[in-house]
Order: structure tokens, then C-alpha cells, then sequence
């Protein structure tokens, strides 16, 4: 947070699953997605999780590929009444 505006956000799960990742369009390419994305496999370690894995928008399918992250599938579920495609992607930790 900077000046009381949010940035950017994440959360994990001990499972290593990651719900969601999101930078703020005022602030992206800065660094902070990257800088989330390691606190995320930070306590995932933590936490002994064997992976970090997510459903990953086609749009950051790049991003968490650049990361080490491993398309595994093509998915495409429907998210209120509508579908949608995205990838679930996996990043092994041990």
C-alpha cells in the first residue's frame, strides 16, 4: 500500500493453492506481482506445501509461466452462466 491505495493483492492457501493475484493497473510492471507471487511461495514452503498451483486468466498465463509455473490443463468452467477459459498451472516446491 502506498498513500493509503492498494497496490496489489494475493492470498494462499496452506495447500499451496493460490486464489488470486492481482496488481493494480496504475502499478503494474513494477515488480510488485513478482514480489507477491514469492511471499505466496514463501509461506507455501512454509507451510511444506509440495506446489503452488492456480487457475490462471489467459492474460497471466505469461506472467506465472515466466515464474517457473507448469500448464497442466485447459479449463473451461462457467462463472456466472458464462464460460470462460483459463489454465490450471502448477509450480513444484520440493
Amino acid at each position: 500500500m502506498v498513500a493509503g491505495v492498494v497496490m496489489g493483492f494475493t492470498d494462499i492457501r496452506e495447500t499451496g493453492y493460490i486464489d488470486m493475484l492481482f496488481v493494480s493497473p496504475k502499478f503494474v510492471r513494477r515488480g510488485i506481482g513478482s514480489a507477491l507471487l514469492r511471499e505466496a511461495e514463501n509461506r507455501a514452503r512454509i507451510a511444506k506445501a509440495p506446489l503452488l498451483y492456480s487457475n490462471v486468466s489467459i492474460t497471466a498465463r505469461p506472467f506465472f509461466a515466466h515464474h517457473g509455473f507448469v500448464e497442466v490443463a485447459e479449463q473451461h468452467p462457467i462463472i456466472h452462466g458464462v464460460q470462460v477459459k483459463n489454465y490450471r498451472m502448477n509450480k513444484h516446491l520440493f
